[in-house]
C-alpha cells in the first residue's frame, strides 16, 4: 500500500464514524417517533429536519474555510497564525449562529411555507414548528462544532477526537430520545431537545481537546507540557474570540470565505427544491420520503470524510510548494479517488438492501412502508454517485476552484427544476421524483470528473505524464 493511500485511509476511517453518527441519530429520531408517535409527527420531521439541514448547509463554508486555513498554516508551520485564525473563526461562527437563531425563531413559519406545499403544511405545521424553535436556539453551538471539528482535521490531522466527541454527543442524544419520545411522549419536541443536548456535549469535548494540544500535535500524541509561548493551546479562551470581533479582523476572513459561501448558497437552493418536491405528493408520501431519506442520508454522509480529506491534506502539501509538493498533491488526490471508488460500490449495494427491506422498521403503516421500499433503486443509484460527488467537491475546493464549482451547480438546479416540473405536470409519483434526483447526482459527478482532468485540474499533469511514458 502506498504512503499516500495509507495517509488517506488513516484520515478517513475515524471520519466515517463521525460522518455516520449524526444522520444515524436523525434516523433514530425518525424511527422512535415513527414507532411511538403519529404518522403526522413523522411527516413533520421531514421539513423540520430539512430546514435545519439547509441552514447548516449554508454555513458549511465555515468547516471548509477552517480546514483549508488550518491546513495551510500547518504546511507552512505558522502556529501563531493558526491560533489567531481559529479565534476569528470561532467568533464568526458564534455571531452567525446567533443571527440564525433570531431569524429562525421569528421566521420558522415562512421557512415551512417555502419547503411544504399548503395542503400538506396544514397537517404538519404544529409539530414541525415545535422542532424548529428548539433547534434554532442551539444553532450557535452547532456552528461552533463545525469549526472546532474542522480545526482538528486541518491543523492537527486528528479525526479521532471529532469521532469521540460525536459519539459521546450521540449517546446523550439516543438516551434522551428514549426518555423524551418513547417515555414521555414529547414527539418532535423531544427529538429536537435530544439533538441540541448532544451537540452541546460534543462541543465541550472538542474544546477540551483543542485546549490540550501541543503545537500541531493532538493531545494524545503530545509530549510533556512546557509553559512557553510556543506551546500555548491552539484554541484560545472565549475572551480571545471576543477580541476578534472587529471589522479589521472579520472582513479579510469573510473575503476568504466568500467563494465557499457562494458554493454553499447554490447547494441550499438545490436542497430547497428537493425538499419541496418531497411534499408535493401529500402527507403519506412525505412520510415515505422521510423514511427513505433517513436511510439515504447516513450512507451519503460517508462521502463527507472523502471531501474533508481533500480539504485537510492537499492544501498543506500545496503550501510547501515546489515540484515535490505538486507531486504529493497529485498522489494524494489519486489515493482519495481510489478510496471513493471503494466507498461508492459498498454504500450503493448497502443502500439498496436497506431501502428495500428496512422501511417497515420505521412505521407500522403498511402503505407508507411499501411506498418507501419502492424508492430503493433510485435511492441506491444516488448513494453510489454521491461518493464521487463528494470526492470531486473536495478536490475542487482544495485547489481553489470554489467559484467554478458553484457555477456548475447552476446546472443541477436547472436540471432538477425542469425534471421535477415534468413529474408534477404529468402527475407522476414520488418514485419518479427520486429518479430525477438520482440522475442529477450521476450526471454532475461525471461532469466534475471531466473538469478535474482538464487543464488546471488536479489530475491533468498526472495524466499527461502517463501518456508521455
Amino acid at each position: 500500500m502506498s504512503t499516500d493511500m495509507w495517509s488517506v485511509i488513516r484520515f478517513v476511517v475515524p471520519s466515517f464514524g463521525t460522518a455516520l453518527l449524526a444522520p444515524l441519530l436523525d434516523a433514530t429520531d425518525a424511527a422512535v417517533i415513527g414507532r411511538f408517535g403519529s404518522v403526522l409527527d413523522l411527516a413533520a420531521l421531514s421539513p423540520a429536519m430539512a430546514s435545519c439541514d439547509i441552514i447548516c448547509l449554508c454555513f458549511l463554508f465555515l468547516s471548509a474555510a477552517t480546514s483549508q486555513k488550518m491546513a495551510v498554516a500547518r504546511g507552512s508551520q505558522q502556529y501563531a497564525s493558526a491560533r489567531t485564525t481559529l479565534a476569528e473563526l470561532c467568533c464568526f461562527a458564534i455571531c452567525c449562529g446567533l443571527a440564525v437563531s433570531c431569524f429562525m425563531l421569528w421566521n420558522y413559519h415562512r421557512v415551512l411555507g417555502v419547503l411544504v406545499n399548503p395542503e400538506t403544511l396544514a397537517a404538519v405545521a404544529a409539530p414541525a414548528a415545535a422542532y424548529m424553535r428548539i433547534r434554532a436556539v442551539a444553532f450557535p453551538v452547532q456552528l461552533l462544532q463545525l469549526v472546532l471539528s474542522a480545526a482538528c482535521f486541518g491543523a492537527l490531522r486528528d479525526t479521532v477526537t471529532p469521532f469521540r466527541a460525536t459519539a459521546l454527543g450521540g449517546a446523550v442524544n439516543l438516551m434522551l430520545d428514549i426518555i423524551l419520545i418513547a417515555g414521555l411522549g414529547l414527539g418532535t419536541v423531544g427529538a429536537a431537545t435530544a439533538t441540541a443536548a448532544g451537540q452541546l456535549v460534543a462541543v465541550l469535548l472538542l474544546t477540551h481537546a483543542l485546549r490540550s494540544n501541543r503545537r500541531f500535535d493532538p493531545a494524545r500524541k503530545a509530549e510533556s507540557f512546557r509553559k512557553t509561548s510556543d506551546e500555548l493551546p491552539l484554541l484560545t479562551s472565549p475572551l480571545g474570540w471576543l477580541r476578534s470581533l472587529r471589522p479589521a479582523r472579520m472582513l479579510p476572513l469573510i473575503a476568504f470565505a466568500a467563494p465557499f459561501m457562494f458554493f454553499q448558497f447554490m447547494q441550499v437552493v438545490l436542497m430547497t427544491f428537493e425538499t419541496r418536491m418531497g411534499s408535493a405528493f401529500g402527507a403519506m408520501s412525505l412520510a415515505a420520503h422521510q423514511i427513505t431519506y433517513s436511510m439515504w442520508r447516513p450512507l451519503i454522509s460517508l462521502g463527507n470524510p472523502i471531501m474533508d480529506a481533500g480539504l485537510s491534506l492537499l492544501p498543506a502539501e500545496k503550501a510547501m510548494g515546489g515540484a515535490a509538493g505538486r507531486d504529493r498533491v497529485r498522489g494524494l488526490a489519486q489515493a482519495i479517488f481510489l478510496v471513493a471508488v471503494g466507498l461508492s460500490i459498498a454504500t450503493g449495494a448497502l443502500g439498496f438492501v436497506l431501502c428495500r427491506y428496512m422501511p417497515i422498521m420505521f412505521t407500522a403503516n403498511v402503505a407508507v412502508a411499501k411506498e418507501a421500499a419502492s424508492l430503493a433503486l433510485p435511492a441506491s443509484l444516488s448513494i453510489l454517485a454521491l461518493a464521487f460527488w463528494y470526492c470531486n467537491q473536495g478536490l475542487m475546493l482544495a485547489t481553489g476552484r470554489a467559484r467554478f464549482l458553484a457555477l456548475l451547480y447552476v446546472w443541477n438546479i436547472i436540471y432538477f427544476v425542469a425534471g421535477s416540473s415534468i413529474v408534477v405536470a404529468c402527475r407522476l409519483a414520488l418514485y419518479h421524483s427520486w429518479c430525477v434526483f438520482a440522475s442529477m447526482h450521476v450526471i454532475f459527478a461525471l461532469i466534475v470528473s471531466v473538469v478535474l482532468r482538464l487543464p488546471n485540474g488536479v489530475f491533468y499533469r498526472a495524466r499527461v505524464a502517463q501518456m508521455q511514458h
